[in-house]
């Protein structure tokens, strides 16, 4: 795994210095430079010929403007790994600033429309998988697609449409009203901000909500159903939840594959099924940890117990299906007889 992370480390780090290359090379292909804009810049600003020119030469030593652009590579990459980002020309404002007034609540962003992506995919996906092929299976299919294959743009502009003319919004257009953009923080902002969240937050997650329903439902598919497999292949079968106030698996899977069953005394959800076991003496009911490592050791040292075990669970699994069965037929022998009655 540490191979793994350093060699994606490694690949990061390559590709970051070449997209930082193409970037450079693409910024230089149109004519002309900063140099003449921020000339005429400053004659529209009527200062001297000598303070325009000394303007000039001082950025064009700072950034090498006048040198060639492995130069200038050199230079701003230099000043990268010292912490200096660089300077904004149009903010005139250096980007280390700029980055720190806008990073916090980017984090913020991100973090909260993870939580929203997550709190909604995961349970619709489990109830898709579990409710497979379902109404609301098909529904949240349907809204899982749509949500994939609307742009983000097209979203802003339909929730931003919604939000002026349903719920009168006044202001849209950003994280905060207008008396708070330049204000400290305070309560009133931050709460302020949390009133304005939610719709960058819906827009930015739902593209990675629908993705992660997708996802979750597949898994869940794949996942339903592995417990009979590995029943198949256990020598001894331990029911999971058990131990605790949760409630264990279904016993009978199991019990059909004449497994020895270990469980804790927590199995209300399969009461009557423990019941049988129980009296059957095929199942072991354990209540710690500790009583449940003695008699895994007992049942490994005894094959011949652990085989005793297992039959008494396939035997009451049998008895139990013979009464289905018969229940079943008696059911059916009612409905005829009825049937006869009114014909």
């Amino acid at each position: 795994m540490s191979r793994f992370i350093l060699r994606r480390f490694g690949h990061m780090v390559l590709i970051m210095f070449l997209v930082s290359i193409l970037g450079f090379i693409i910024i230089q292909l149109p004519p002309g430079d900063y140099l003449s804009v921020l000339q005429h810049e400053l004659e529209e600003q009527r200062l001297t010929e000598e303070q325009i020119r000394g303007t000039l030469r001082a950025v064009e030593e700072r950034f090498g403007l006048g040198r060639p652009f492995y130069v200038q590579y050199y230079i701003w990459m230099s000043g990268f790994f010292k912490g200096d980002l660089g300077y904004s020309m149009t903010m005139m404002r250096s980007v280390n600033e700029l980055i720190g007034e806008r990073i916090i609540l980017t984090i913020l962003i991100s973090f909260t429309t993870l939580v929203f992506a997550f709190a909604v995919s995961i349970p619709i996906g489990i109830y898709s998988a579990v409710r497979k092929y379902s109404i609301g299976d098909y529904i949240f299919t349907f809204i899982g697609f749509i949500g994939l294959a609307t742009p983000n743009f097209l979203l802003a502009l339909i929730l931003m449409f919604v939000a002026v003319t349903v719920f009168h919004a006044g202001s849209i257009g950003g994280l905060f009203s207008q008396q708070y953009i330049a204000a400290p923080w305070s309560i009133a902002k931050a709460l302020d901000l949390i009133k304005h969240l939610w719709l960058p937050v819906i827009i930015v997650g739902t593209s990675g909500t629908a993705g992660t329903i997708r996802v979750v439902r597949a898994r869940m598919l794949d996942t339903l159903g592995e417990l009979a497999s590995l029943y198949q292949v256990s020598d001894l079968v331990f029911v999971g939840g058990s131990l605790v106030p949760h409630g264990g698996h279904n016993l009978v899977e199991p019990a059909a594959l004449a497994r020895p069953i270990l469980a804790g005394p927590h199995l209300h959800n399969f009461q009557s099924v423990s019941d049988a076991l129980r009296q059957a003496s095929g199942m072991i009911v354990t209540r710690s940890a500790e009583e449940l490592r003695q008699a895994l050791r007992r049942l490994f040292r005894d094959p011949l117990q652990a085989q005793a075990l297992g039959r008494r669970a396939r035997a009451v699994f049998e008895e139990n299906q013979g009464a289905v069965r018969r229940t079943a037929d008696l059911i059916e022998l009612r409905w005829s007889r009825e049937l006869t009655l009114v014909s």
